[in-house]
C-alpha cells in the first residue's frame, strides 16, 4: 500500500507525490498466505543500502526448493516495480525486467528473518533456520 500526499507548491498547483513502501513477503507456505510485513521508513534506508554494498556473483541464482523459498521484497508506489528475492546466500534484484544474482555479503536474509521473529514468527524462523544449516 502506498501513501499518496499532495503538496502545495508556491504559485504551481497542488501535485501528488506517492511515497514508497517496502514489503517483505515470507515465501515459505504453498497454497496458504505467506507471513508479510511492511518496513519502516528507516529500516527500508538500511535494506537499500545493504543491498547498494552487494558484490556480484555472476547470473546463478539459488536453486528452487520445497518449503522456504526465501523473501521477497517489493517497493510498491514505484514504477518501475524493483523487486527483491533473498535465499540461501544469494540476493536476486529485479529492475525494469533486469535481473542480477549477488552473494548476501550483507546478511539480508539474516537481518530480515530477525525482523520477522520480532513480529512473533519465532517458531517459523527456527525451523527455516534448520533447513538453512
Amino acid at each position: 500500500m502506498h501513501d499518496v500526499r499532495a503538496i502545495a507548491v508556491p504559485f504551481l498547483k497542488v501535485v501528488e507525490v506517492a511515497t514508497v513502501s517496502t514489503r517483505v513477503e515470507l515465501d515459505f507456505f504453498s497454497g496458504r498466505p505467506n507471513f508479510s510485513w511492511q518496513l519502516s521508513p528507516d529500516e527500508a534506508d538500511e535494506l537499500a543500502r545493504r543491498v547498494a554494498a552487494l558484490s556480484g556473483a555472476g547470473n546463478a541464482a539459488a536453486k528452487a526448493v520445497l518449503g522456504y523459498r526465501g523473501l521477497l521484497i517489493s517497493e510498491l508506489g514505484k514504477r518501475p516495480l524493483r523487486s527483491v528475492r533473498v535465499r540461501g546466500g544469494m540476493v536476486s534484484v529485479e529492475e525494469s525486467g533486469n535481473v542480477r544474482h549477488y552473494r548476501d555479503t550483507e546478511e539480508i536474509e539474516r537481518w530480515l528473518l530477525d525482523k520477522a521473529r520480532s513480529l512473533g514468527c519465532g517458531a517459523l524462523i527456527d525451523e527455516i533456520l534448520k533447513g538453512l544449516r
